[in-house]
């Protein structure tokens, strides 16, 4: 199954976006990565964010992903309550699961974000640009680019990730 998950962090950035790079080659094994970009922390009064998004194949089941990333960002540092604060030391999203459209308590797939969020919508289309959304049936760079807004984008920052 093709898995996309977006990673962002507004805290120690770039240690938090490589560390969560490693675990997850580590546990999933080969990942596509996007360009990273700094963002602006939309709806807080934090430090802008970096994001990107990767993709991986995987045989797991989605509730097993899900609670792999949330694992992932335990590990990490990240606190429940962190999502209330204005630093978020790392977030992982899952994006899509395949074809598949779930909706329960824990997530909504494929994540409204997509379609919402230039930070999640670029970098996916970065990697996956002939990809349809399994919802609109649009490629993402379609959808890129007809993108209102794309102004929360600062810049392209993956040169600092070589």
């Amino acid at each position: 199954m093709q898995i996309y998950v977006a990673i962002g962090s507004n805290f120690e950035r770039h240690k938090n976006i490589v560390q969560a790079l490693s675990m997850l080659q580590t546990t999933f094994g080969e990942l596509q990565i996007s360009n990273v970009y700094e963002t602006i922390a939309l709806g807080q009064s934090g430090e802008n964010y970096y994001n990107t998004v990767v993709g991986f194949l995987a045989d797991d089941d989605v509730e097993s992903i899900h609670s792999t990333l949330k694992s992932i960002e335990f590990e990490l540092g990240r606190k429940a309550t962190d999502r209330h604060t204005n630093r978020v030391v790392i977030d992982l999203d899952l994006l899509s699961f395949g074809e598949d459209v779930i909706e329960n308590e824990q997530y909504s797939l494929p994540r409204r974000d997509i379609i919402h969020c230039a930070f999640v919508l670029k970098p996916l289309s970065d990697i996956a640009p002939d990809t349809a959304h399994p919802v609109s049936g649009e490629a993402y760079a379609t959808l890129w680019a007809r993108f209102a807004d794309k102004s929360s984008i600062v810049r392209d920052v993956s040169h600092l990730f070589r």
